[in-house]
């Protein structure tokens, strides 16, 4: 398989049968994938199914992005032993996603019939299933662990649930203090509050809504601060680009390099791979890794920090009747 392999899959993204244009997400994606069509990827086509059941994962990416925006991470986590399956971010009622309710319960939704077209594969072990979103995809993929008790753990890509506790609060059932998977979240080299207020629509409002990860009380909680990474670096599609490597270092946080982002994202899919392992595979030796410092992990100084809260016990309310 070659990238353009992958890229041609953005014309069949809404009819297989009828390889259409779609407007602004496509020619966004063919400016970044111009120049690498000819590489070669991990992947080879029609390659034999080994056999065995292994761990589905499911892949959503951040705003109108197609289902190509992290090849390499989704080939990563396929070649040590995982089904991976990855779709476009669409809309709810055109391609177009909306940045609101709708369109998160979307994908949501789109992550839930993927998990049960998964299940029904011969080589899926059903029991054990995770989501990963990138940008609106942790929205989506929040929405979607709450909803679906088939995903069992949840990985966040610098996720905009973090920065929008609003929206998850509007959602109405979204409930982060009751969720108890485990979760693993990525996160960019911070910006600062006067960038955040500024990238809000409304100012009149705050978003002053329960933050995510501190309501995240009843489940394991990793926190990967990646220091030298911005938002668009979260994505290989992006990093790999002949644009990127000319217009990227506008966006390298501090004095860091492209390449320190490059190496970012390799540690970035091995705490990805680690973390499915040890909560769906039950591995000791991954929850080891995790629990590590980055520094006895082999991770360079001031590259990444890394923080651990295990869950707490959800208590049962005394003053309630027992549940039937």
């Amino acid at each position: 398989m070659t990238f353009g392999d992958y890229g041609a899959l953005i014309r069949t993204e809404v009819s297989f049968d009828n390889p259409v244009e779609k407007g602004k997400p496509q020619s966004f994606v063919d400016a970044y994938i111009q120049g690498t069509t000819e590489e070669h990827t991990w992947a080879v086509r029609d390659a034999p199914v080994q056999t065995g059941r292994f761990p589905l994962v499911l892949y959503a990416p951040s705003l109108n992005a197609p289902s190509i925006e992290n090849i390499e991470l989704c080939e990563y986590l396929a070649s040590n032993g995982f089904v991976v399956i990855a779709s476009p971010s669409m809309g709810a009622a055109s391609r177009t996603m909306t940045v609101d309710i709708p369109g998160a319960n979307a994908e949501a939704q789109d992550i839930s019939f993927l998990v049960s077209y998964g299940c029904a594969l011969p080589d899926v072990e059903p029991s054990k299933i995770a989501a990963i979103g990138y940008s609106w995809g942790g929205m989506a993929a929040l929405f979607a662990a709450a909803r679906d008790k088939r995903i069992d753990a949840l990985i966040s890509l610098d996720g905009s649930f973090r920065y929008s506790g609003g929206t998850v609060q509007a959602a109405g059932d979204i409930h982060p203090d009751q969720m108890t998977i485990p979760l693993l979240v990525f996160s960019r080299a911070e910006e600062t509050l006067e960038a955040l207020d500024a990238s809000r629509k409304d100012k009149t409002t705050c978003d002053c809504a329960p933050n995510v990860l501190n309501e995240w009380a009843h489940g394991d909680l990793i926190h990967v601060h990646l220091l030298a990474t911005s938002h668009i670096q979260f994505s290989s599609l992006y990093q790999r680009s002949e644009r990127f490597k000319k217009e990227g270092l506008q966006f390298a946080p501090a004095d860091y390099s492209l390449e320190d982002g490059a190496a970012s994202y390799n540690w970035m899919a091995q705490y990805t791979l680690e973390f499915l392992n040890a909560h769906l595979e039950h591995d000791s030796v991954a929850a080891q890794f995790l629990k590590r410092t980055p520094a006895e992990n082999g991770v360079p100084r001031h590259l990444i920090a890394v923080s651990f809260r295990e869950a707490s016990p959800i208590l049962e309310r005394k003053d309630l009747p027992p549940q039937k």
